[in-house]
């Protein structure tokens, strides 16, 4: 009588090792970071809603966690085969709607209108985190055959990289209205994915070239605007505030501290005060309560000041982690869709984490969550996704690796 196998849970040892060990660490490590880090920069936020009677933020992160472990459980064990059909066309599609909605049932908070409450949906769904991973698929199920060819000549360029890059315009146009950080973000994302897509030189200098001079030409013709011809809450003339400032800053400036320019200065005082190598230690930052966004866009600046140097070098650390990872998993691949969907994930949330990065710095001021970090569950959604599909691929090579004969193992191993 034979016996009847019983279906492994997804947690089950046997069923994890057949995933990247590595990656699996990582997410795991992202998960306790993100945790600690809400807990610590939402304090001010926690003590209002003790007084209201309200959840608090915390309660609501973890919840938005449970709802990311589940989506990503769902992506990773979603046949990776199925990725490219239909998986890729419905996310696309998904991301087509969610931008288009955007402009009629957008909700606008602090003068921008980035979100979009759905009513089957009990939370805000902000459409540029998931266009991300929506490009990502877009680019590579048009482009990724390029990666089997000779970079010099493609006939079918415009097919490839034309078509879905005039898509891609028109969407990041939407966003770029009212989030125009992420809309750059978007657009050197583009640049960059499009050389590792391999298209041809000329044409990817090309390219790039009018991308940068569409973005010059915006930025100098937003300074020359007058002011006055801005609508008061609106994003670009916040932007316009921002570069003004910025040119036209003077030594006295440092000293001051006014509505226009708080978020940063407090940013600026949080990092002085971690001492570098010590930090303040575990909760106890003293800027947390005063810096604008400090559990969000500043998350980053409150870890420094709380934990020093093992958070001013851990944090960025853990992203070029997740970029190692995407680069080794592609190397491994052998489908070049997938192989270009693990470049694409690991190029895009590291470099809206990089920027993150920078504008904690100083260098200068924009709105951009630090991935899997920051409050936010359309971005905490949109990153799960995004490693979901890594694990389910990681899961196809070692399926693949373990189909070979014992002499094809030893060799790939080996490689």
């Amino acid at each position: 009588m034979s016996e009847v196998k019983k279906k492994k849970s997804f947690f089950s040892f046997d069923t994890l090792r057949q995933y990247n060990i590595s990656l699996i660490f990582l997410i795991v490590t992202l998960f306790a970071v993100s945790l600690y880090s809400i807990s610590t920069a939402s304090t001010a936020e926690i003590a209002e809603s003790y007084f209201k009677g309200s959840t608090g933020p915390v309660f609501g992160h973890v919840m938005k966690m449970v709802v990311g472990v589940i989506a990503l459980v769902v992506c990773a064990v979603l046949p990776a085969r199925n990725m490219r059909i239909p998986i890729a066309p419905a996310y696309i599609l998904m991301c087509i709607v969610l931008v288009l909605l955007l402009p009629v049932f957008g909700k606008t908070v602090n003068g921008a209108t980035r979100w979009i409450r759905l009513p089957f949906i009990p939370m805000d769904i902000q459409p540029s985190e998931f266009l991300k991973l929506g490009l990502v698929f877009l680019y590579a199920f048009f482009g990724s055959e390029r990666l089997k060819e000779s970079p010099d000549k493609d006939p079918q360029w415009f097919l490839h990289y034309g078509m879905p890059s005039i898509l891609a315009f028109f969407l990041i146009l939407i966003i770029g209205i009212q989030n125009v950080s992420t809309g750059l973000i978007l657009l050197i994302f583009i640049v960059l994915y499009l050389f590792v897509l391999r298209l041809p030189m000329k044409i990817w200098m090309g390219v790039s070239g009018g991308f940068m001079t569409l973005v010059a030409v915006g930025f100098i013709g937003l300074y020359m605007i007058p002011k006055s011809s801005l609508p008061v809450d609106s994003r670009l003339y916040t932007v316009k505030c921002r570069i003004e400032r910025k040119l036209s800053a003077t030594s006295s400036d440092e000293f001051e501290i006014n509505d226009q320019n708080r978020q940063e200065k407090y940013n600026k005082i949080a990092l002085a005060n971690s001492r570098l190598f010590l930090g303040q230690g575990f909760g106890r930052s003293k800027m947390k309560d005063v810096l604008p966004m400090a559990s969000s866009d500043y998350v980053y600046a409150v870890l420094i000041e709380e934990l020093g140097l093992v958070a001013l070098i851990g944090v960025p650390a853990l992203y070029v982690w997740w970029f190692v990872i995407a680069g080794i998993l592609a190397k491994r691949e052998k489908n070049p869709f997938l192989q270009a969907v693990l470049y694409g994930i690991g190029l895009v949330f590291p470099l809206q984490a990089l920027v993150n990065v920078v504008v904690v710095s100083g260098l200068f001021t924009t709105g951009q969550p630090l991935p899997f970090l920051s409050a936010g569950g359309s971005s905490l959604l949109a990153s799960c996704i995004a490693l979901g599909f890594m694990l389910s691929i990681s899961k196809r090579q070692y399926e693949r690796l373990h189909e070979q004969p014992k002499e094809e193992k030893e060799k790939l191993l080996t490689q």
